[in-house]
C-alpha cells in the first residue's frame, strides 16, 4: 500500500494508526510503507517517534488503538 505525504499536520488514517509526515528536506516525499516500517507499526506503543527513513521523511507514528484519554 502505497501513501502520499499531505500537509504536517494533516493525519492519514490507516487500519491500526494515524501517521503525521514531516518532510526532512525542502520538498514532501511519497513513498511506499515497506515491511520494516509496518513492524514499528506493532511496536508502536513503546516507539512512539522514528528517525527520517531513507533521510527523506521524518514522521511520529501513534497507535489509535493503543490511544489512551488524557
Amino acid at each position: 500500500m502505497s501513501f502520499k505525504i499531505t500537509r504536517i499536520g494533516k493525519p492519514l488514517p490507516t487500519q491500526n494508526a494515524t501517521v503525521w509526515f514531516l518532510p526532512c528536506v525542502s520538498s514532501l516525499v511519497s513513498f511506499k510503507i515497506t515491511q520494516l516500517v509496518e513492524s514499528f507499526f506493532t511496536v508502536c506503543t513503546t516507539v512512539r517517534s522514528l528517525p527520517c527513513v531513507n533521510s527523506q521523511v521524518c514522521f511520529k507514528s501513534l497507535c489509535t488503538a493503543q490511544q489512551l484519554p488524557t
